[in-house]
């Protein structure tokens, strides 16, 4: 007996029993903890454990019942449906939260996934509302501050292009008039020192001056008559007293450039372009010479 664990219904619908046997068996087996009667006038406490058996038993053998629980007018379950109350309030609320949460919008509730993500999305359109609200204000004060500088360059350390290109063009053609002028002046300069060089040093440039030229010239005619003379003042007692010069003194021929002769040297002539003395034959339909530096006669056309 000591060892049982289970004591309950042993004595199921055994109704025989006299009182002095059930004491007696009381007596043996309340040794044992699990012993769920109290003795004589005592009955099995109903609770929440063995509430349904007792009542089935009730239902199945009163009388047994009676003997084992006592009446049931007399059973003590106020604790039993306090936890039975309890029970079922907890059962109640998970209904009453499963209904809720079920279909929130019937008591102005929503699920707190459907708040966050409205307010997520509310937030995420807040934000592109604020983004395009900066964008638009910026651009508003991009065009605003270009406005201003545009309208007042100055103020900004700044100056309008045209300006700077009008102004660039002018020091340009400033610089441009000074450069011809110095150009001017450094070449008439240059030309007024060219023109000193030349006159100073003509022979430097291959060049004579008037004067010297005049001055060779009316020597080498001193010269040429002088040479006339001398060379041929033998030919002068053989030609006629009465022969007239072809052109007195010099002049010049394009054919054949300068010549000289006069009276009394003419038929002969100077040629200073061969420095040599021409015979003019006379007669002759075309001018013609005898040359003594080619020994040939040339005709002048």
């Amino acid at each position: 007996v000591s060892a049982a664990t289970l004591m309950d219904d042993m004595f199921y619908e055994a109704s025989g029993l006299s009182d002095e046997n059930w004491d007696l068996i009381h007596e043996s087996f309340s040794t044992n903890a699990n012993w769920p009667y109290q003795g004589e006038g005592e009955f099995s406490i109903v609770d929440e454990y063995n509430l349904q058996e007792a009542i089935e038993l009730w239902l199945s053998d009163e009388e047994l019942a009676r003997i084992t629980y006592g009446d049931i007018s007399i059973w003590n379950i106020s604790s039993l449906i306090d936890n039975i109350r309890d029970l079922a309030r907890e059962e109640g609320i998970v209904e009453g939260i499963s209904m809720v949460q079920g279909d929130p919008e019937s008591y102005e509730l929503m699920a707190t996934s459907v708040h966050e993500s409205e307010i997520l999305e509310y937030n995420q359109e807040t934000e592109l509302a604020l983004e395009d609200a900066i964008a638009t204000s910026k651009a508003e004060g991009i065009a605003e501050g270009r406005s201003e500088v545009t309208n007042d360059p100055a103020s900004y350390s700044l100056v309008p292009l045209s300006s700077y290109q009008q102004e660039l063009l002018e020091m340009n053609q400033t610089a441009e008039d000074e450069m011809a002028i110095a150009v001017s002046e450094s070449r008439s300069e240059g030309f007024a020192e060219g023109m000193s060089a030349v006159t100073n040093d003509p022979e430097a440039y291959s060049l004579v001056s008037w004067s010297t030229h005049e001055y060779e010239v009316e020597e080498a005619k001193k010269e040429g008559r002088k040479e006339a003379e001398d060379n041929f003042q033998d030919l002068f007692q053989n030609e006629d007293s009465n022969a007239s010069a072809y052109t007195p003194d010099w002049f010049y021929i394009p054919e054949r450039g300068w010549m000289w002769t006069e009276k009394k040297i003419f038929p002969w002539f100077y040629d200073q372009n061969s420095s040599n003395w021409m015979y003019f034959q006379s007669g002759r339909e075309s001018p013609t010479f005898y040359h003594y530096g080619s020994k040939e006669w040339i005709t002048v056309e």
